[in-house]
């Protein structure tokens, strides 16, 4: 948005009253200030509302709520290294092999909201690297394609902040709040299929649970 000096000679009215008008409008959610950097139309798109046990697909959710709703493979990285963050969640006797890393974006309604990369260990899908994905989901080409379904998941919910690298592909400003969901699935022989992290503009989701 225009500075507050522009703001106010274009109203013609004090700095201090546009000064006000803006914490105004950023107590109610409608733009960011950040210090230092400007003031920013907020992203105000209605929150579509996630169970927080994540039983059912993030696309399956969205689509219930009216949205159209895609995932856009964007990059294959093969012999990717786990990050720490994941793999602290496993035992050792669990820890996989040489692994392939699979990038997704999501979008809904034409609008990036949120980046989903996966590690996948290449003794459970040889060749993926080389593999399309089904309709832009991991689970649903090991299904297919594997023969491998996921029989339980456990999600780990943490906040986090946009790099500069995540904001350009979300068409966000870095530093932005996100949601960031840190998963491991099994198999029925509770044999890990895959370790994810996804990241969601806390603006565009919000989760829910049962106690």
């Amino acid at each position: 948005m225009p500075t507050e000096n522009e703001l106010a000679t274009s109203y013609g009215v004090s700095r201090i009253t546009i000064r006000q008008a803006l914490a105004d409008l950023a107590s109610e959610g409608f733009v960011d200030r950040r210090q230092g950097t400007g003031t920013f139309v907020a992203q105000r798109a209605a929150p579509i509302q996630h169970d927080l046990q994540l039983t059912t697909h993030w696309r399956t959710r969205f689509a219930d709520a009216g949205f159209d709703a895609r995932s856009e493979q964007i990059e294959t990285a093969p012999d990717a290294e786990v990050p720490h963050v994941l793999l602290r969640e496993l035992e050792e006797a669990e820890r996989p092999g040489t692994t392939v890393r699979l990038s997704r974006r999501h979008v809904v309604d034409g609008k990036a909201i949120g980046l989903t990369n996966s590690w996948v260990a290449v003794d459970r899908a040889p060749g993926i690297d080389a593999q399309p994905l089904v309709n832009g989901s991991l689970s649903q080409t090991l299904s297919e394609v594997y023969g491998v379904d996921t029989a339980k998941t456990d999600s780990f919910l943490e906040v986090g902040l946009a790099s500069f690298a995540e904001a350009q592909l979300l068409n966000t400003y870095v530093d932005a709040p996100l949601f960031v969901v840190l998963s491991v699935s099994r198999n029925a022989e509770n044999q890990v299929l895959e370790l994810s992290r996804t990241i969601w503009i806390s603006t565009q989701v919000r989760f829910h649970f049962l106690s």
